[in-house]
């Protein structure tokens, strides 16, 4: 889906990759069992964002990015 493509610099990618949890935790990548469209994403150019399925992104604050990471994404 849209929401799960993100465009990432060669280090980043690396990161992904390499180190897929700190990946997670920066913004870079989303958990297999989280909603792209619900996690949190890191733009350099923006900051904090979540991606939607038509190209684009709302721009969410650093503590609404983290609480989400740690508790609000999780399911059930």
């Amino acid at each position: 889906v849209p929401s799960n493509l993100q465009c990432l610099c060669g280090a980043c990618h690396r990161l992904k990759t390499e180190h897929p949890e700190q990946a997670i935790r920066e913004g870079f990548a989303v958990p297999r069992w989280a909603r792209p469209e619900l996690w949190p994403a890191y733009r350099h150019d923006v900051g904090w964002v979540i991606y939607d399925d038509n190209g684009g992104w709302q721009e969410i604050t650093e503590s609404t990015a983290e609480f989400i990471m740690t508790s609000g994404g999780r399911p059930g």
